[in-house]
């Protein structure tokens, strides 16, 4: 039994689903009313949403696909409208990664866990990402959305300036072991260092890029 200081008694709720007693920050509030906290705790809440987004991939994809025609992001073909939210990750960088490789072969769109499979055998999940402010920390980072993915072997990360010039700046070949048990990470513009093990050459995809935003 996990203890408390009986002085944040009042700060305390119990998970409905893990049943353990946790400060109330680690409850996500309810969409309905902000004032009424979820039964589950966030662990749980993601661990849930994973797991059903791993078991539900056409459900999934036709959320997807009915979420952004009702808010406009898909309207006009995916290659030619930049607001559809399949533009970044589909047209632009998994298929300019896929020159990247060797002997590629591509997936259909929203394949479960890996995008494209290399010369090599190994599945490949493409992530891409724009440059953003973040403001707790003061600073800028791209994120990427992993989402405990553990069938990818390599998570290939494109990190693009912003939204509207889509200028390639970096990519990394992650192995899957290194970031597969979490829901998401970032990679900040003062801590490159820390990811460049995994960094490849970013020449051929800017020469990509501009072959495919050239067609």
């Amino acid at each position: 039994m996990i203890e408390f200081d009986i002085s944040l008694i009042s700060e305390i709720k119990v998970c409905s689903k893990c049943n353990q007693p946790k400060l109330k920050i680690s409850f996500y509030k309810m969409r309905s009313n902000s004032f009424i906290l979820r039964p589950s705790c966030k662990v749980c809440c993601n661990k849930n949403s994973t797991e059903w987004a791993l078991n539900n991939a056409d459900r999934r994809r036709e959320l997807t696909r009915r979420y952004s025609y009702e808010s406009g992001r898909n309207r006009g073909p995916m290659n030619e409208n930049k607001t559809c939210s399949s533009f970044l990750g589909v047209h632009v960088a998994e298929r300019v990664l896929s020159y990247v490789f060797k002997n590629v072969t591509r997936m259909p769109n929203n394949n479960p866990g890996y995008d494209f499979i290399c010369n090599n055998g190994y599945k490949i999940d493409v992530k891409s990402a724009c440059l953003q402010k973040d403001k707790n920390w003061n600073s800028s980072q791209w994120k990427f959305h992993i989402e405990k993915n553990k069938i990818a072997d390599y998570f290939a990360l494109l990190a693009f300036d912003n939204r509207e010039d889509l200028n390639p700046v970096h990519w990394w070949l992650v192995p899957g072991n290194v970031v597969n048990d979490k829901i998401g990470i970032g990679i900040a513009i003062t801590k490159l260092d820390k990811w460049e093990q995994y960094e490849q050459p970013i020449n051929k995809v800017i020469e990509k890029c501009g072959e495919t935003f050239s067609e």
